[in-house]
């Protein structure tokens, strides 16, 4: 049996399922863009390729015969631009590992647009777990933007660079949480060496990211 493989619109969609695919066994990679108008042909040469429309039980039989699997997953970033991964189960024989150049997430992390995929440990938690957070040039654009928006002494140009780095699509996942959480009192410190009375009040709380339907 054979399923149809979604073209997420959702940004944090997407990386869920691509957290989830790491996570659960399909740590080995590859990705790219397409132009909308292109994407057919390259879905039809995965799944001819490398089977990434197999069902639950076309997979578990596969692996029953020690061959892998693989799975891709699609976001439309732009109405004429889409971005894609394909992954690779680490075990079992798999025709992926000689046609593409794979990485290991794990070693190389993998990319959606400004955010990485990470481990980290949660407080108290007892064992790390995979998160999204900015990459550290985006993190660092939005430190540079938050200390040029209070220095301007422009409330507007404020309120645009806090909507940018603290509720973008993305910002709810933990490890983005975890660094909003430091460019907030960056922007406090910032705040208070200008002695501004009138700058924009931060949101009282951070953004979750719920499990997500495509």
């Amino acid at each position: 049996m054979r399923h149809a493989i979604p073209v997420y619109d959702k940004k944090e969609v997407a990386m869920q399922r691509i957290s989830d695919g790491v996570t659960r066994g399909y740590p080995l990679y590859c990705d790219g863009s397409i132009s909308a108008e292109k994407l057919p042909r390259l879905v039809d040469k995965f799944r001819i390729n490398y089977q990434v429309d197999a069902d639950k039980n076309s997979r578990a039989y596969r692996q029953r015969k020690g061959l892998g699997n693989a799975k891709l997953i699609l976001w439309k970033k732009f109405d004429d631009l889409v971005l894609w991964w394909l992954f690779v189960s680490e075990n079992g024989e798999h025709a992926a590992r000689d046609l593409e150049t794979l990485k290991n997430a794990r070693k190389d992390r993998v990319r959606c647009d400004d955010f990485e995929l990470v481990l980290l440990t949660k407080k108290d938690a007892p064992k790390p777990r995979m998160t999204w957070r900015y990459t550290s040039t985006k993190y660092n654009e939005h430190r540079e933007a938050i200390i040029a928006s209070v220095r301007s002494r422009s409330p507007a140009s404020m309120s645009r660079t806090i909507a940018l780095a603290f509720f973008g699509q993305g910002c709810g996942f933990y490890g983005a949480r975890s660094q909003i959480g430091k460019l907030a009192s960056l922007y406090r410190a910032e705040v208070v060496r200008a002695s501004l009375k009138t700058a924009p009040n931060l949101p009282e709380r951070l953004r979750y990211v719920r499990r997500l339907r495509g």
